[in-house]
């Protein structure tokens, strides 16, 4: 699906997801012409059901897009807040692989996952000092006031 629309700068494609930007109302009506004259010419298919037309924000790949900038989605941020202390290697594995997803958002999450990123080695044993818990408490308080990300001027 990307090849299709390869040769327009304001789509974004992933997996059979399509996000159109526009500056404006006018030239996101022009935007969705072409990308619908493809579509119609492809046979390819929109489900209206799945489709938001002219919105100012959007929930795109566990993000939202506003005009200011990409956020982490709330949702996601909820799902992090009441996540519970792990109790094993694989709840461990299971809140890294989360956390690391919006590890753009993260100052310096490298050096903050490390102690969790420990217990994830082949053969290690589980430990839960307060060097690991810090460092899960650490990083569910960086998601929790996770900055917004633009494009530089």
């Amino acid at each position: 699906m990307r090849r299709l629309y390869d040769k327009f700068d304001f789509v974004v494609v992933y997996m059979d997801d399509i996000f159109v930007f526009s500056r404006t109302i006018e030239e996101h009506a022009d935007h969705l012409r072409s990308i619908c004259t493809v579509l119609r010419s492809e046979k390819l298919y929109a489900r209206p059901s799945k489709c938001s037309f002219g919105v100012d924000s959007v929930n795109y790949l566990g993000h939202t897009i506003l005009k200011d900038g990409l956020h982490v989605d709330q949702s996601k941020v909820r799902a992090i807040e009441k996540w519970p202390e792990p109790q094993s290697s694989k709840d461990v594995m299971s809140f890294v692989g989360l956390a690391s997803y919006y590890r753009k958002f993260i100052p310096d999450f490298a050096e903050l996952v490390r102690p969790l990123s420990g217990l994830l080695k082949k053969g290690a044993k589980w430990h839960w000092s307060e060097d690991e818990r810090r460092a899960f408490l650490t990083i569910k308080f960086a998601l929790q006031q996770a900055p917004v990300l633009q494009l530089p001027d």
